[in-house]
């Protein structure tokens, strides 16, 4: 079983509402879906695997799959109302890292999804991250610095400080639903992350010194 840090002095900053904080992964070795749902009509909910994750033997993941048939579970989706909501702003987090694995034949375009602010709007990463359907495990970093509205007037800003449901979709365009897809997806060590800017080079007694932040 994995051990897994968090940043708990985050927890006692006033005026962060919420649960997410920085640092925070899913690595789902609970046995659990973690609060990762696609709803109480969809016939094919998430579902955790014991084996078989990035990490080798004994790695629990999250396992999604969708029918493709239009009607409830046949879209490649699955959101958190828990430990995901929150003020992402106030936490400092600017990217979200994931690591997928696609079964099937199938590529998947993958992206986030938020709704939040006093209006419930709706943003999605412009970026797509497109997971290739080799059976391998893909580690990749969604940036939250840049989303397209979805729906409502707030602006990205509103929306982060205040996240009501965090989404995992497959979706061509920046979308709210996503495409109708028969698909199965693993899903792993969802992560809360800031990048920092990188520093330059300094001199430090007549010594060059090059520092960059982790990755």
């Amino acid at each position: 079983m994995r051990l897994v840090g968090f940043v708990p002095l985050l927890l006692l900053l006033p005026g962060v509402a919420g649960a997410v904080t920085l640092g925070q992964i899913d690595t789902f070795e609970n046995g659990t879906t973690l609060g990762w749902s696609e709803g109480a009509s969809s016939p094919n909910p998430p579902a955790n695997i014991s084996d078989g994750g990035p990490g080798g033997t004994g790695d629990n993941y999250l396992r999604n799959q969708s029918s493709g048939t239009g009607l409830a579970g046949s879209r490649m989706i699955q959101f958190n109302t828990a430990q995901w909501t929150g003020n992402y702003v106030a936490a400092g987090i600017d990217r979200i890292r994931i690591s997928f694995k696609v079964e099937g034949s199938q590529a998947l375009p993958m992206r986030l999804a938020f709704q939040g602010g006093s209006l419930s709007t709706r943003f999605a990463t412009t970026e797509v991250r497109m997971i290739p359907a080799d059976q391998t495990w893909h580690t990749v970093d969604f940036n939250l610095g840049s989303l397209t509205r979805i729906s409502g007037s707030e602006s990205v800003n509103d929306v982060l400080s205040d996240v009501q449901m965090l989404r995992i979709l497959a979706a061509t365009n920046a979308a709210w639903e996503g495409d109708i897809v028969a698909a199965a997806l693993c899903v792993d060590d969802i992560e809360a992350r800031h990048i920092e800017a990188p520093v330059l080079p300094t001199t430090w007694g007549g010594l060059k010194h090059r520092y960059s932040p982790h990755p």
